[in-house]
């Protein structure tokens, strides 16, 4: 479903930053669906956008325990 992109969204590089792995971790997980993000992208090579929340859930789901 399509979303129309904010000033709150943000891209890869700057996701990567405020969780600090790197920008191939953020991909990694767009790809795997851990991380809710949406390819703005008209072209071949994709251009994601997350949103704030997205992101933030994803950092709390980094910071809670794991359970066995």
């Amino acid at each position: 479903m399509s979303h129309k992109t904010t000033d709150r969204d943000v891209g890869v590089k700057e996701a990567a930053r405020r969780l600090g792995v790197t920008e191939d971790e953020v991909l990694l997980s767009i790809q795997t669906g851990e991380l809710e993000a949406e390819n703005i992208s008209m072209g071949a090579t994709p251009l994601y956008r997350i949103t704030t929340a997205a992101l933030e859930h994803f950092a709390a789901s980094l910071k809670a325990p794991h359970s066995k």
